[in-house]
């Protein structure tokens, strides 16, 4: 089977080529380069859950990322700003991972440019269109957190033995 027969292939495309977009009109128009794709997904999630406290394993289990990815993440942006490791009173050894005024100002600048892109990708694509796409995305994307939830429980077994 040819790539281009592939959805798997198709969506790492796609999802290649937003990500392109997104950072070349928002963020290296704005003169910054030291942030990646994922930076700014973890800076979104950081804005849109600042209503509790969030910590790396909330991240690492919500990005289903490795522990030492998101510890190299979160250590850029702490680096370059963007976010804040606060102590908890109730566990000194615990860090709850805050924005800076930096980071909030980051993500509204990327806001504007995610929200640019979601118009250009639906021109053209009629209401039911719309609605037929996300259920497709819907379905596959639950058919693979069933397929990783399984194959967890059959690790589990394994290493229970």
């Amino acid at each position: 089977m040819r790539n281009e027969e592939q959805i798997g292939y198709q969506i790492k495309e796609l999802s290649r080529l937003l990500d392109k977009n997104i950072w070349q009109k928002s963020i290296l128009n704005a003169g910054v380069d030291t942030v990646t794709a994922t930076h700014g997904w973890m800076i979104g999630y950081l804005y849109h859950h600042r209503d509790r406290e969030i910590f790396q394993k909330d991240m690492e289990a919500d990005f289903h990322m490795a522990k030492s990815s998101v510890t190299a993440a979160l250590q850029s942006l702490e680096k370059n700003g963007y976010i804040k490791r606060v102590s908890v009173e109730w566990d000194a050894r615990l860090k709850k991972i805050e924005l800076t005024e930096a980071g909030i100002k980051f993500h509204d600048n990327i806001e504007i440019s995610i929200d640019s892109m979601e118009e250009r990708l639906v021109v053209g694509l009629s209401k039911q269109q719309k609605e037929d796409l996300f259920a497709m995305l819907s379905q596959i994307k639950k058919q693979l957190e069933a397929e990783i939830a399984s194959d967890g429980e059959k690790i589990g077994k394994e290493r229970k033995k």
